[in-house]
């Protein structure tokens, strides 16, 4: 399935997209996949070293 949607502020979007887990993935635009790919870098990162606590 394809969703469109236009979203006055990316921070918003990505947040809204990571509610849907790994069942989501954003095509385009390849600056807003990017960003989602880093973030979600950086949240593998800190399980892979015990969290931030």
């Amino acid at each position: 399935v394809m969703y469109e949607v236009k979203a006055a502020g990316t921070d918003e979007f990505l947040r809204w997209v990571l509610g849907f887990g790994a069942e989501a993935e954003i095509i385009k635009p390849i600056t807003v996949r990017e960003e989602m790919v880093g973030i979600l870098k950086a949240a593998l990162d800190g399980y892979k070293k015990g969290g931030r606590a």
